[in-house]
């Protein structure tokens, strides 16, 4: 029997090709080794060539794009019943990105299969586990003739490292293999990435952010799976949902993970996201789909962290308010393991795939004969009588060393009972053997003490060392951070954020746009701006005559009056540190058009990021229940409760700052002045709604003490978080030097729920919440006194 291969797309990835057989009836069956772009079978085949089978490696794009044109004649396109089970929802989801129409002959045509399959009297094939993701899978193919068996043996993408639990390459369980179709993508740093990528989410949403991490669909199912080991070794209580087509994958191949939630549809972004929570969707650039909607949400949230793993070929995210870190993502064997594979095989023909434009002479090096054309055409790999070298080598025939082989000397029969390497599913997480560099690890999780720390640098000013491969982090520089030689960017601030254009309480006056369109459409009445403008300046004049008595002050006092203020700024600014865990919204899918760079609008879910209908309860929206538990005189020490006031929920750390500060006045009225002032602020374009002025506690534990934590708040309902309970107990504290019992609401007068919803609804701003606003100007107006 002859045989001979063309490689099919050379020009674009070349990890697809097409083995001829050739019998002496002249009709030659014919196998496509996957089908990526730029196939085109129709000018490969002859007309005596007939095709019997595509065997598919695995479910990447790359490799299953062009399957709609090659298939015909119903032949079945052969993968590994993991692969199988994966493909309708994979498909679905290429026909939207990638435009890859994938034809119902197609879809009918896959066929699982997990032993030897013969596709003609002479030809047999069975597939071999090969790592790289999950379901991925090389292939054995076996023919014989009256006169010899032969066997060529196909990695495909691979690795010997586990893919989700999912074996890798053995290369030791083969023998007698006369040609490897030898995948050559490579990738020296990919364990590297993995471990820092996962020691990143792990460490960030264990400090209580909120994470994300970006990957694409089947690799989401892989990353869950390792999570979960990783929580459950080191008891970190980490909680991981797969959202979206990663859900679906997980349920297809039926994972079934300690600690992990499938999600595969979602309402409002809450049911995804949450504080020390990690969140794994895609795709994994998130502009679009359920990453895109996710990270939507956590941009303009500076605690919240987003890891993105990134394949071959595409540019990472780089702009928000949240950390971003990247990593390069392409799970490949390094050149060292791909040379020992092969020695391990010991094939007599080697053909290098997967390298675009072909091998050329970069695979010179190995013991057999390497075929690394760049083109389609007809390669001879056995005449019928003996081996060929290629056209480039001198002479024409390989000598062969190698004495009797098994084939030789054993029937079909005997062949069909030797065993090869299963493809069965581990469930039990085995880090190492996926990759995971355990002792890189546990420096990450700062479980471990390390002279040589390898943890990243949190800006990209710094660096990359070698030993800590291809990742990007970037954090947006914060506002009391910017140059302020910047005089173009102070311009366009002040220009576009002023109320008004002269001054005094005078409507005539030209008014901001964004305050004319807020009374055209009934979110603000002239009334409401008559009255805090007129509030503005009698805060202005009332600061005006404090300042004026202080400087009458005697130097002593003014001295105490000074130490004062420090401690209370030290105070506040330990209660505001930027690194601190988000605290979790109603309303936290308010956007979900992806990123600032020319990102996609996001529609696959439900959802339109506007305030849902029943956010006003979650958000502080008065209910017959709330209203009784939450006695004014708690938290203001009198009985004011005028009929247009409305019901506020705040953290109980920030009433209780208010109430600290009020000394005697009421906390409402305190609140509800610093709520006028603040909004009047924002819109004079005196405050910018910075991120690291709002009301944020980042508590960062043990493990062993985050576990105390953690069960004390499982055990008691007043709590739902670690924060929570780290908040009220602060709270409490200053309750002790006020007299004033601890409360988690107060009532506001009706207009200044009008100017919360107003600052709310303008995305300008980036706040999620009416809470938000309000726990952001007590804040502001503390650090003013």
């Amino acid at each position: 029997m002859r045989l001979s291969f063309h490689h099919a797309n050379p020009d674009d990835g070349n990890e697809s090709f097409l083995v001829r057989f050739g019998t002496e009836s002249g009709a030659n069956p014919c196998v496509l080794v996957d089908a990526g772009h730029g196939v085109d079978l129709d000018a490969l085949l002859r007309p005596e060539d007939r095709l019997v089978a595509i065997c598919l490696t695995h479910a990447h794009l790359d490799h299953y794009s062009s399957l709609s044109d090659a298939h015909r004649d119903d032949v079945p396109i052969l993968a590994s019943p993991a692969t199988a089970a994966v493909l309708d929802d994979v498909f679905d989801v290429a026909a939207v990105e990638a435009y890859a129409e994938i034809s119902s002959a197609v879809t009918d045509a896959i066929t699982p299969v997990d032993d030897w399959t013969s596709l003609t009297d002479e030809l047999a094939v069975h597939p071999v586990p090969a790592g790289h993701v999950p379901g991925a899978v090389g292939f054995l193919l076996r023919a014989s003739d009256a006169d010899r068996t032969q066997q060529l043996l196909v990695t495909g993408d691979f690795t010997v490292r586990s893919a989700g639990g999912f074996p890798g390459f053995a290369a030791d369980g083969f023998f007698d293999v006369d040609v490897l179709f030898l995948t050559g993508a490579t990738d020296d740093g990919f364990e590297g990435s993995l471990t820092d990528a996962l020691g990143k989410a792990l460490d960030r949403a264990h400090g209580g952010s909120r994470t994300l991490v970006a990957a694409s669909g089947i690799v989401g199912p892989q990353i869950a799976y390792l999570l979960s080991g990783i929580v459950d070794e080191y008891d970190l209580r980490v909680p991981i949902r797969l959202v979206g087509q990663a859900a679906k994958l997980y349920d297809a191949l039926d994972y079934d993970c300690a600690g992990v939630e499938a999600i595969p549809h979602f309402d409002h972004t809450d049911e995804c996201l949450d504080a020390g929570t990690i969140a794994i969707a895609g795709p994994e650039i998130p502009t679009e789909r359920s990453s895109g909607r996710l990270f939507g949400v956590l941009r303009e949230d500076p605690n919240a962290c987003v890891v993105q793993l990134v394949g071959s070929g595409h540019d990472p995210l780089s702009q928000a308010q949240c950390t971003i870190h990247s990593y390069e993502f392409a799970n490949h064997p390094t050149g060292e393991t791909l040379r020992t594979v092969h020695d391990a095989v010991d094939p007599t023909q080697t053909v290098v795939t997967h390298r675009h434009g072909g091998a050329k002479n970069a695979f010179n090096d190995l013991s057999s004969v390497v075929w690394g054309a760049g083109d389609t055409d007809e390669y001879t790999l056995f005449d019928g009588e003996r081996w060929r070298l290629p056209p480039w080598m001198p002479g024409t025939t390989v000598r062969r060393s190698r004495g009797r082989s098994v084939q030789q000397l054993a029937g079909d029969e005997l062949l069909d009972s030797f065993a090869l390497p299963s493809l069965e599913r581990r469930d039990t997480v085995e880090l190492e053997a996926e990759g995971i560099d355990r002792e890189r690890l546990e420096t990450l999780l700062h479980l471990r003490v390390d002279a040589t720390n390898r943890n990243v640098p949190t800006t990209t000013d710094e660096s990359t060392t070698d030993d800590t491969p291809r990742e990007t982090t970037v954090t947006s520089m914060n506002s009391d951070e910017t140059d302020p030689s910047d005089s173009t960017e102070t311009a366009r601030a002040t220009d576009g954020n002023g109320l008004v254009k002269t001054t005094g309480v005078d409507l005539k006056a030209e008014l901001d746009p964004r305050i004319q369109a807020a009374m055209e459409n009934g979110e603000l009445t002239e009334a409401e701006v008559e009255t805090a403008l007129a509030s503005r300046e009698r805060a202005i004049a009332k600061q005006i005559g404090e300042d004026v008595d202080a400087e009458a002050a005697s130097e002593s006092e003014s001295a105490d009056t000074a130490t004062a203020a420090e401690t209370s700024d030290a105070d506040i600014d330990e209660s505001s540190d930027a690194g601190a865990a988000p605290r979790r919204t109603a309303d936290g899918d308010a956007t979900s058009e992806g990123a600032t760079d020319g990102s996609t609008d996001v529609s696959d879910d439900a959802g339109d990021g506007s305030r849902d209908a029943g956010d006003d309860e979650a958000n502080g929206g008065p209910t017959d229940s709330e209203t009784t538990e939450t006695a004014p005189t708690s938290a203001s020490g009198t009985d004011r409760e005028p009929d247009d006031a409305f019901a506020l929920d705040l953290d109980p750390l920030a009433i209780a700052l208010a109430a600290r500060a009020a000394e005697g006045e009421s906390v409402e009225r305190w609140i509800e002045t610093a709520v006028e002032n603040y909004v009047l602020a924002l819109l004079a374009g005196e405050a910018a709604g910075d991120p690291d002025a709002r009301l944020t506690v980042d508590i960062e534990t043990s493990p062993v003490l985050d576990s105390v934590l953690t069960a004390t708040v499982d055990d008691d309902d007043r709590f739902d978080s670690v924060r929570g309970l780290v908040t009220t107990a602060l709270a409490d504290q200053l309750s002790d030097t006020t007299g004033i019992e601890t409360a988690e609401s107060i009532r506001l007068p009706e207009p200044t729920e009008r100017y919360l919803d107003a600052i709310v609804a303008n995305d300008e701003y980036g706040f999620e919440t009416v809470a938000d606003v309000a726990e952001t100007a007590i804040l502001s107006a503390l650090q003013a006194d």
